[in-house]
């Protein structure tokens, strides 16, 4: 069971810190959590891993609202950037 605990607890550690990567602005921080095989999961800890799988599919989930959004934003911006018209790139200061 100690293996288990273990592994737990690396998980509960990578989660924090990617939650801390995606609060701070670092999205590419986030690193996926890989589990050491250690055997089967005693039945004392499925409540503790049930809570960090749902932990780890609320951060899934929100990454991958963020990242809708920034395509849309993106979209929008690539759209209007092909409508504006074109301007001169310099003064002509001469009198």
């Amino acid at each position: 069971m100690t293996a288990w605990v273990e592994q737990l607890d690396r998980f509960e550690a990578c989660l924090a810190g990617q939650r801390r990567a995606v609060a701070e602005g670092r999205p590419d921080d986030v690193v996926a959590f890989v589990p050491q095989a250690v055997g089967p999961l005693p039945a004392e800890l499925v409540e503790r891993a049930r809570a960090l799988s749902e932990r780890a599919d609320a951060l899934i989930a929100e990454l991958s609202t963020a990242t809708a959004s920034v395509a849309r934003q993106l979209q929008v911006v690539t759209v209007m950037k092909g409508t504006q018209q074109p301007s001169s790139s310099y003064v002509d200061q001469r009198t």
